[in-house]
């Protein structure tokens, strides 16, 4: 892996001036901003089994990877659908009671998945 560090000679020639911390941050700021736009780095969280009346699920983090999004979800191999807290508020006002093969998700913030309806069994 090439370190930012190692790029300062392709750099700096276009930047006078620049200093070696700025250009080092920006070179940072610049991948971390390619690879939440293109997706171009994608990780599979570890299985795990769902739990009768447990709703939501944290979802590991890797090494120094940030998680930005959830791609998909599988229950039983079968994909889940991922839905907006907001429809299911308009479309079903007691939806956190739900039980039943969960078909939907959402998360809050990325750490955690948040099934819908609450799983009624192990899967």
């Amino acid at each position: 892996m090439i370190k930012f560090e190692d790029m300062l000679n392709d750099v700096l020639p276009d930047v006078p001036g620049c200093q070696n911390d700025l250009a080092i941050n920006a070179l940072r700021n610049a991948a971390i901003e390619l690879y939440t736009k293109s997706w171009i780095y994608t990780q599979a969280c570890d299985s795990q089994q769902t739990v009768i009346g447990q709703a939501e699920y944290d979802l590991d983090t890797f090494n120094q990877y940030k998680l930005i999004g959830i791609v998909s979800a599988s229950i039983d191999d079968a994909s889940i659908l991922p839905v907006g807290k907001t429809s299911m508020n308009r479309s079903n006002l007691r939806w956190q009671d739900d039980t039943g093969q969960p078909t939907n998700y959402f998360s809050y913030d990325y750490t955690t998945l948040r099934l819908y309806p609450i799983p009624d069994r192990v899967s």
